[in-house]
């Protein structure tokens, strides 16, 4: 015999599971956060090739640790004329020095006028655009496109001669032979910055790979620099995009070479980021070593 009510005790009972069910998933979730893997974890493990517009790609030393990272920020005290400590060195080898960092400081600014240039272009840009008409959503979409567009054009343009100034500010620098010159604070601080400013227009020209043997040498610059977590971030991203061509051509060797020096520059960032008891370096760790222990073989 059936009795009316079951089905509508049949449905709570199923009702109160689901519920039960939901309740446990969301404590799991609170237990164990940034269980999901994050977009940059996805760049760094996927078997896919990094896409060269990656939002991972968008950012390098973003949280500047010192005002020289900036363009447009770095104090610009006067380099003096002459050192104490280089009295006994030759006085034309002194001079020398001293006239190629002053010229490699100027196309550093250089560099910076131009990206800010881009700003003013982009914004005047923008301002046209955006008195376009946009009643509709085919409107509102067409002008969103042709904003971003006009973003990338006019940004691509300006970080490609902006690297050529620091291309040829960091040659100034490198053609420096006095060595007390070179182990000054300005020297030191110079390079740096146009170290930095270098690689933030290279990643964000899609150029991460272009970036590997400035990275090593900004980590061997100073102390400082080789405590900083975000070097070595970057270097993991650079061989990443180095490990996915490698795969893409065939060369196991290389691409196992770049997959090593990938996983020890997320390690080691992992370890100054958040340290090494810590969930995020612990969970990098972990997929680090699947990966290490199974390689994937090129077809």
């Amino acid at each position: 015999m059936i009795h009316p009510g079951k089905p509508q005790s049949i449905l709570s009972f199923l009702a109160a599971i689901g519920l039960f069910v939901a309740f446990c998933g969301a404590l799991h979730s609170e237990e164990s956060p940034g269980s999901e893997a994050n977009p940059e974890e996805s760049f760094f493990f996927s078997e896919d090739a990094p896409e060269p517009d990656s939002p991972v790609l968008e950012k390098p030393f973003q949280d500047p640790d010192e005002p020289v990272h900036e363009p447009g920020q770095w104090e610009d005290p006067e380099i003096p004329s002459s050192f104490p400590e280089l009295q006994i060195l030759d006085e034309l080898s002194q001079k020398k020095s001293l006239e190629r960092m002053k010229k490699a400081r100027s196309l550093y600014k250089t560099a910076g006028d131009l990206m800010r240039d881009a700003g003013k272009e982009f914004e005047d840009a923008k301002k046209k655009i955006e008195r376009l008409p946009a009643q509709y959503d085919w409107q509102k979409q067409e002008k969103q496109d042709r904003l971003d567009r006009e973003k990338r054009q006019v940004y691509s343009r300006y970080r490609n001669k902006a690297v050529s100034y620091l291309i040829e500010s960091m040659k100034q620098l490198e053609q420096i032979q006095n060595p007390e010159i070179k182990k000054s604070e300005p020297y030191l601080n110079l390079k740096g910055a146009a170290i930095r400013e270098y690689v933030k227009l290279q990643f964000q020209n899609g150029n991460a790979g272009m970036t590997i043997s400035v990275l090593e040498e900004y980590l061997e610059l100073k102390k400082e620099h080789a405590q900083e977590p975000e070097p070595y971030r970057l270097l993991a991203i650079a061989y990443r995009t180095q490990e996915a061509a490698a795969k893409e051509s065939g060369r196991e060797e290389v691409y196992r070479q770049m997959k090593a020096r990938k996983n020890e520059n997320i390690l080691k960032y992992a370890e100054l980021k958040f340290g090494k008891d810590s969930y995020q370096y612990k969970r990098l760790k972990i997929q680090v070593d699947r990966t290490t222990v199974q390689p994937v073989t090129i077809p």
